[in-house]
């Protein structure tokens, strides 16, 4: 088998918590290995406690700048003028993204 692609997550939204995480997870080629929120910590930490989630980040930049980050799951709304900056930044970091 090969290596799963190690994706990061940029937000702790209901969607992520609910549906993203957990399909990722159980999936064969993923792997949710960093979680950023911007909401308070203690409720990403409990997250990642209970999906197996190995890094917790305070913001989105650090889980962009993370050197083991193969992909970026957005789920910034549209009208989150944060969302586009993120985007791009993710674009020039040379990631693959996964935009809803």
């Amino acid at each position: 088998m090969t290596d799963r692609i190690k994706l990061g997550i940029l937000g702790n939204a209901t969607i992520a918590r609910k549906c993203v995480i957990g399909a990722i997870q159980k999936s064969r080629n993923g792997l949710v290995h960093a979680l950023g929120t911007r909401s308070p910590a203690d409720a990403a930490e409990e997250v990642a406690a209970e999906n197996g989630i190995g890094n917790v980040y305070d913001g989105y930049d650090a889980v962009l700048a993370d050197p083991a980050v193969d992909a970026v799951y957005t789920l910034r709304k549209k009208e989150d003028e944060t969302g586009e900056e993120h985007v791009i930044q993710a674009a020039d970091e040379y990631l693959s993204l996964i935009h809803i």
